[in-house]
C-alpha cells in the first residue's frame, strides 16, 4: 500500500468523522416554485445568522437537499420570510411537510414580516433530538404552570419543589444517552434552578460552570450562559468597582488593562470564562446612552486578534459585525434593487448627495401616510438630498399599480427585487422602515426619523453642519479612530 493512498484513506476518515451527511426531503404545498434558505445560527452569543443552503422548491411543492454537518445544528428554514425552526442531527435523514396557518390566504407573498411556519417530522417520528427536546419543553412547562409551581420556585424558593422537578426530568429523561440532549436537558433545569437562586452567583457558578468545558453549539447551555452573565461586569453581583469600569471602557480604552482587572473577580478567573463574558457584556453595553462605541469595537478587535481560543475569535468577530452593520459610517452591503421592468438598479446611481430610503408595503396605509410627508420633505431641500421608495412586496404587479395610482410620488420607487440581503441588513420586519446613508453610502442614522417626525429638523442641522453623527470607528473601513489607546 503506498504512502499516498494511505494519506487519502487518512484524509477519507477524517472527513467523515468531521462532518456527516443529512439528507433533507419534503413539501411545502404553499410555496411552488419559491426559494428555500436554510439558515443557522454562526454561534450562540453574537446569535450571527449564516447561510447554509439555498434551494429551489419545485413546481409541486416538493425540495430535497444534503447537509453536510458535524455537530447537532440548528436550522432555520425561510421561504421569503416565512421562518420554522428545527435541530438537525448529523448522518441522519429527514422527511419533512412545511405548513402555514390557514389566516393567511397568500402566505408566499407576505412582505417582510415574520410569520410562524410548522415544521413536521414525517420521519423519523421518533428517537430524534428536536422530539426530545420539544417533549423536555412542554414537561417543564407544564410542571411550572401546575400547583402554583412558578411561584413556589421564585418566590417561595421552595427547595422541595426544585428538587420535584429535578426528580421529574431524570425519570422521564434520565435514560436518553445522545449526549447533546444529555447536557440540555442539565442546562434546561439550570434555567429553573437560576430562577430560584438568583442571587447565589458563586454557589450556582460552581455548580454549572466550574472544571466544566464550554459547550458552544448547545442551545440549553448557552441559553444558560448568557442569561447567567447578562450585564455581569455590570451587576451588583461582580466584584468590579464600576467607576474604574466606566474609565476603563470609555476613556482609558486599554484593552489589556482591563481584561487584567476583569481577572481580580474570582468568577472572571478563568481564562476562557472571562473572554466570553466580556465579549457579550461589550455587545451590551454598545447601546448604552454614553458609551464610547468605538472603544467597543476597538476592545472586541484586540480580543480576536490575541485570543488564543478560534471559537472566540469567531464570536468577537461576529459581534463586530453584528454591531456595526447598523452603525454610522458603516456602508451595508445590500446595493441591488430593481425598476418596473425588473432591471437591476445600484443605490450607487443615487449617490452624489444624502439619500433617504424609505422600505414600504403597497398595503401599508401608514407607508402612505410617509410618502405625502416625503413629498413636502423633498421640496424644502430640493437639490440636497435624494429620496427613494423601496417596495418590499414579493407580488411586483401591485407596485405596478400603485406607482400608477399615486403618480404625485415623483422619486424614484423600486422593488427590492427579492434580495433578502436588504432584510438582513437593516432587520426589516415592520413598516415603515427608512434608512439616511451619506453621499458615499455610509449609514448616518438608521433607523432613520420619519419624514412625518423629526426629519426636516434634523436634515436643517445636518446642513448647517450644527450637528454630524460621530462615526463608529470600524477597524479596516480606513476612517480613524477618534481617541487612540493609552498604552
Amino acid at each position: 500500500m503506498t504512502k499516498r493512498f494511505i494519506l487519502f484513506l487518512v484524509f477519507l476518515l477524517v472527513s467523515t468523522l468531521l462532518f456527516s451527511q443529512s439528507k433533507i426531503s419534503g413539501k411545502a404545498l404553499f410555496a411552488p416554485n419559491r426559494t428555500l434558505r436554510i439558515n443557522t445560527y454562526d454561534d450562540l452569543v453574537s446569535y450571527k445568522i449564516t447561510n447554509l443552503k439555498t434551494v429551489t422548491i419545485d413546481k409541486n411543492g416538493n425540495f430535497e437537499f444534503e447537509l453536510n454537518l458535524h455537530q447537532p445544528t440548528y436550522a432555520f428554514f425561510i421561504i421569503n420570510s416565512i421562518h420554522g425552526q428545527l435541530l438537525i442531527e448529523p448522518n441522519k435523514n429527514y422527511k419533512l411537510e412545511f405548513s402555514v396557518d390557514s389566516i393567511y390566504p397568500n402566505p408566499a407573498e407576505i412582505p417582510a414580516t415574520e410569520i410562524p411556519m410548522w415544521v413536521e417530522i414525517l420521519e423519523p417520528k421518533s428517537n430524534n433530538l428536536m422530539t426530545f427536546i420539544v417533549d423536555l419543553e412542554e414537561t417543564v412547562e407544564n410542571f411550572l404552570t401546575r400547583d402554583n409551581n412558578f411561584s413556589k420556585i421564585y418566590y417561595a424558593r421552595s427547595v422541595e419543589t426544585l428538587q420535584l422537578l429535578k426528580n421529574n426530568l431524570e425519570e422521564k429523561f434520565g435514560h436518553i444517552n445522545n449526549p447533546y440532549f444529555k447536557t440540555f436537558l442539565r442546562y434546561r433545569f439550570a434555567q429553573v434552578d437560576l430562577i430560584q437562586r438568583s442571587k447565589m452567583t458563586s454557589e450556582l457558578y460552581n455548580d454549572y460552570f466550574t472544571d466544566i468545558e464550554i459547550y458552544y453549539n448547545n442551545l440549553a447551555y448557552m441559553q444558560f450562559f448568557n442569561e447567567f452573565f447578562t450585564r455581569y461586569i455590570q451587576s451588583a453581583n461582580s466584584n468590579i468597582p464600576k467607576e474604574k469600569l466606566y474609565e476603563l471602557i470609555n476613556e482609558t480604552g486599554n484593552y489589556l488593562e482591563l481584561l487584567d482587572y476583569l481577572g481580580k473577580d474570582p468568577i472572571l478567573v478563568n481564562e476562557m470564562i472571562r473572554e466570553l463574558v466580556l465579549i457579550k457584556n461589550l455587545s451590551e453595553m454598545y447601546h448604552v446612552f454614553g458609551t464610547n462605541q468605538s472603544n467597543i469595537i476597538m476592545f472586541l478587535s484586540k480580543l480576536a486578534e490575541t485570543t488564543k481560543f478560534d471559537e472566540h475569535r469567531r464570536i468577537a468577530n461576529n459581534t463586530i459585525d453584528f454591531l456595526v452593520k447598523q452603525s454610522v459610517g458603516n456602508i451595508p452591503v445590500a446595493k441591488n434593487l430593481k425598476d418596473l421592468s425588473g432591471n437591476i438598479i445600484s443605490i450607487d446611481k443615487y449617490l452624489g448627495k444624502p439619500l433617504y430610503i424609505q422600505f414600504f408595503s403597497v398595503d401599508c396605509a401608514d407607508c402612505i401616510t410617509e410618502m405625502f410627508a416625503i413629498q413636502k420633505v423633498k421640496k424644502d431641500f430640493e437639490g440636497k438630498i435624494q429620496f427613494i421608495s423601496v417596495s418590499m412586496d414579493i407580488n411586483t404587479t401591485k407596485l405596478y399599480h400603485f406607482v400608477n395610482r399615486f403618480p404625485q410620488f415623483d422619486w424614484p420607487i423600486l422593488s427590492f427585487g427579492n434580495h433578502y440581503e436588504w432584510i438582513e441588513a437593516y432587520d426589516i420586519y415592520g413598516f415603515p422602515a427608512q434608512v439616511l446613508l451619506d453621499a458615499e453610502g455610509k449609514i448616518i442614522q438608521y433607523p432613520a426619523m420619519l419624514a412625518s417626525d423629526e426629519l426636516s429638523r434634523f436634515l436643517y442641522a445636518y446642513f448647517m453642519e450644527d450637528f454630524r453623527p460621530k462615526p463608529v470607528y470600524i477597524p479596516g473601513m480606513g476612517n480613524e479612530r477618534p481617541r487612540p489607546e493609552k498604552e
